[in-house]
């Protein structure tokens, strides 16, 4: 490391030729036709998107939402929200949750 340089320094100057190559080698254009070769795409969302995307993404949400259990026989049921659905063939796992919505419903 030259004297006077800090390693924020060098990261800093290094980001800054890799921008300067990545344009006089095409820019963003280059980048999507070679990311467009069939050979290449796997690279780009491995190697070099997966390095950029966030890897942790926390939140609070504060809503709460209703889900339906529907029955459709003897030891079918769906929990169901809008559009969304989960069928559960082992009927102990919802039993719970019917003696629940039951019980709200007294």
């Amino acid at each position: 490391m030259p004297p006077g340089d800090t390693p924020a320094k060098l990261t800093r100057d290094a980001k800054a030729m890799i921008q300067l190559a990545f344009e006089d080698l095409g820019g963003l254009p280059r980048l999507v036709e070679w990311a467009n070769n069939p050979q290449n795409i796997g690279t780009f969302y491995t190697q070099l998107w997966s390095k950029i995307i966030p890897k942790d993404i926390k939140a609070e949400v504060d809503q709460s939402i209703t889900i339906e259990v529907v029955k459709y026989g003897d030891d079918q049921y769906a929990l169901q929200h809008g559009t969304d659905r989960m069928v559960m063939n082992q009927q102990h796992l919802i039993e719970d949750i019917i003696t629940q919505s039951e019980d709200d419903e007294d």
